[in-house]
């Protein structure tokens, strides 16, 4: 993990690609304020071969445009919910690696201190479980 002083814009954005990147099945994005520039900072480039989940709230249709371009011109497995009940910030990749952020990934290491640090195995899997029943009671945004 690492922590992120104010002005860590990039540093912040090229540590969090990298994981993105890394995955290998899935990407499970949990982000109230998630929005399409984030999007696209961090997701223009996936592989049509991994399956991308986003939770979102605030943004969410604005999100969901982006992924319905992404999905016609590449075929990617993208979906995103919404649920106003959000509070936390976390990156799940492949089911088992969970990552907490310190604030939603727009606006990290902009103007306030941020952080991206790894979640326990034991916390990762209890935090995948509640989310994933989240995720299935949600709306799917239209």
């Amino acid at each position: 993990g690492s922590a992120y002083a104010p002005g860590d814009v990039y540093k912040f954005f090229a540590d969090l690609k990298s994981l993105i990147n890394g995955a290998e099945e899935e990407i499970f994005l949990i982000d109230p304020y998630f929005d399409g520039e984030a999007f696209d900072n961090y997701f223009s480039n996936v592989s049509s071969n991994i399956c991308v989940r986003i939770f979102a709230n605030k943004h969410a249709q604005e999100v969901k445009a982006y992924i319905e371009k992404h999905k016609a011109q590449f075929n990617s497995k993208i979906e995103i919910r919404k649920n106003k009940k959000l509070h936390d910030r976390l990156v799940i990749i492949d089911k088992g690696d969970c990552w907490i952020t310190g604030g939603s990934v727009n606006h990290a290491g902009n103007k306030s201190p941020s952080y991206l640090i790894p979640v326990g195995t034991e916390i990762a899997s209890d935090k995948l479980s509640i989310y994933n029943d989240i995720w299935n009671g949600s709306q799917i945004t239209a």
